[in-house]
């Protein structure tokens, strides 16, 4: 076998993955706050986020904006999992 070419596992991740969805629900506390401070530090990347937010019977998603994209870091994705619960951090690949 012959490789083409090698990449450690987070530059595959920045060349493969197309957004990383977060899953909300009404009713928990600050989510907004709590995943605006879960960004921040991985801003300016190339990884845009959705997010779908699901109160009572309706739910939407919504994406955001151009200045959070983030870098997909390991310590970001553990980070959201960790905080949101491993269910509500969805990584979708091209």
């Amino acid at each position: 076998m012959v490789a083409e070419s090698v990449q450690s596992i987070y530059e595959a991740r920045c060349a493969k993955l197309s957004f990383i969805e977060l899953h909300a629900k009404a009713g928990q506390a600050d989510w907004v706050d709590k995943i605006q401070s879960m960004l921040s530090p991985y801003r300016d990347g190339n990884c845009a986020v959705m997010v779908h937010y699901t109160a009572g019977q309706a739910s939407g998603q919504f994406k955001l904006g151009p200045a959070w994209r983030v870098q997909p870091k390991d310590e970001l994705i553990s980070n959201l999992r960790e905080r949101l619960g491993k269910d509500n951090v969805v990584l979708n690949y091209d």
